[in-house]
């Protein structure tokens, strides 16, 4: 959590080579808090399926959307296994879905496995302006139900254990079980938005919307170890404090693990940009409600958004590749923990590059290039999140790094301590030396290492607890996410050995 003596803006000269203090641990981001991705389904016994023989055939030019949810639901019903897409161009015109536990859409790499995407969600399912920022012709969600659980007692962020009045009559937490922790608005005193944010003043109409709204400000996901005598015990440090007034919640709800897609491109057709919240949803893959879940080696041609993380903890994305017309959300992170995004690029031009919101916490996209990247905190409360080796290539005039977007009314872009560590800019035109803008709606933000090939400066305002440290330098750590796990801190999050 973040340090309280942290109040005021701090320019350091140097600080490369060691860690400032403070700093939110993100070691526990991404499949079982760090672990090396699987090679295929983690279940025991799975089996292998091969979706030619659903009837689908590849080059043919017919949907084989049909025969890919078939072999999905095949092997969910199996306990899992390995859903074999070979080379070749395959059609996807429909939406599937992975729905069970230990299933894996495999391809035989993305250059090698081709699905051709030729409608959009619109075309398939309806207009709709979800289209614009959800929603995906490949999804990994269960399938839905919740029971409330109980209310949760007060106790300090960064514990593992807590009081639990339960409803009556419901089962009490098993140990191995993963249940949903939700905090709420206490409106009119608004304090649970004044911590997400650090105690940093902005002006009342910024908070407008989100202090009406009655869902969750954020949720995360926590493992039962125990529960008895009204204490239950989880594997992992909650991220945030317990207080009566934020009417902390837990839910049994529905939600899906050790499942996997990789090795495969999208390809959807080569159409025109659409205006902002006017995307039809050329949308390639969506993750709900999952734990444990990850992403390799893909491609997304011509899509309006790419991949789409949401309620979801310790999920991967290892390899993807986005490219074409411009793009709405190539990443999204929304209400997720300690997920990870890693080895990516964003070739094509797009209006929200790495995108947190929603209360997303303790995530990290780490070893990134974007070209005219933008580093986009989507408002909605997104703290303690990392962006850590991170490349731009800025191609003309600067378009600033930290613009990002959302409505007015959901707070300041970002809440407190986001970490932007090793952030490199390489410029193709001569420019005269960059300011970089904006640092004002990042309250407590860490600024570490950034550099590039001409002059830059981050203003460190007086005012909102900034940290800005060693502009100009590349860090001699290079990448904080990599060595906090090196280092052996304590995983705030991850679930080793689990």
């Amino acid at each position: 959590m973040w340090s309280p003596a942290c109040t005021c803006a701090v320019v350091l000269a140097s600080a490369l080579g060691e860690l400032p203090d403070g700093l939110p641990d993100f070691s526990g981001a991404g499949y079982r808090g760090g672990a090396p991705l699987p090679e295929r389904a983690a279940a025991s016994g799975a089996s292998d399926l091969d979706i030619r023989n659903h009837g689908a055939l590849p080059g043919d030019g017919i949907d084989d959307g049909p025969a890919i949810q078939a072999a999905l639901d095949a092997a969910a019903a199996a306990g899992g296994g390995v859903v074999h897409l070979g080379a070749g161009r395959w059609t996807l015109a429909s939406r599937v879905t992975i729905h069970g536990d230990g299933v894996v859409l495999q391809g035989a790499g993305s250059g090698g496995t081709l699905l051709e995407c030729p409608l959009s969600l619109t075309d398939i399912a309806g207009p709709s302006k979800n289209w614009s920022w959800s929603g995906g012709l490949l999804s990994i969600a269960p399938r839905p139900s919740a029971e409330p659980l109980g209310v949760a007692g007060a106790a300090p962020g960064g514990v593992r254990a807590f009081p639990v009045v339960l409803e009556g009559g419901v089962p009490p937490p098993r140990p191995g079980e993963w249940l949903e922790l939700a905090w709420y608005n206490d409106t009119g005193e608004d304090t649970l938005l004044d911590h997400l944010h650090g105690g940093v003043s902005y002006p009342d109409l910024v908070f407008a919307e989100l202090a009406k709204r009655t869902d969750p400000r954020l949720t995360e996901w926590l493992r039962v170890e125990s529960y008895a005598g009204g204490t239950l015990s989880v594997s992992t440090p909650i991220g945030l404090e317990l207080r009566s007034e934020w009417s902390p919640r837990l839910t049994r709800r529905a939600h899906i693990s050790e499942c996997g897609v990789a090795g495969l491109s999208f390809l959807f057709p080569e159409t025109a940009r659409r205006p902002h919240l006017k995307e039809k949803g050329y949308n390639a893959l969506t993750i709900s409600n999952a734990i444990d879940c990850w992403v390799r080696d893909i491609v997304v041609d011509h899509g309006d958004s790419g991949v789409g993380i949401g309620t979801s903890r310790q999920v991967t994305v290892d390899g993807a590749l986005m490219t074409g017309k411009g793009m709405h959300h190539p990443f999204t992170l929304s209400r997720s923990t300690h997920c990870l995004v890693t080895n990516w690029r964003i070739e094509a031009p797009h209006r929200h590059g790495t995108t947190l919101t929603w209360g997303a916490h303790h995530n990290v996209y780490s070893k990134g290039w974007g070209r005219d990247l933008a580093l986009d905190c989507h408002r909605a409360n997104p703290f303690e999140n990392l962006h850590t080796e991170i490349e731009i290539e800025v191609t003309g005039r600067l378009k600033q790094p930290l613009r990002s977007g959302g409505s007015y009314g959901r707070g300041p872009h970002s809440a407190r301590g986001n970490v932007y560590w090793n952030v490199a800019l390489r410029f193709l035109a001569p420019v005269e030396p960059i300011e970089v803008k904006g640092l004002a709606e990042w309250p407590r933000g860490v600024f570490v290492g950034w550099h590039g090939d001409r002059p830059l400066r981050l203003a460190a305002h007086e005012g909102y607890g900034l940290r800005v440290v060693g502009t100009g330098e590349r860090p001699a750590i290079t990448n904080l996410h990599e060595h906090q796990r090196a280092a052996g801190e304590s995983p705030a999050g991850g679930s080793k050995g689990d």
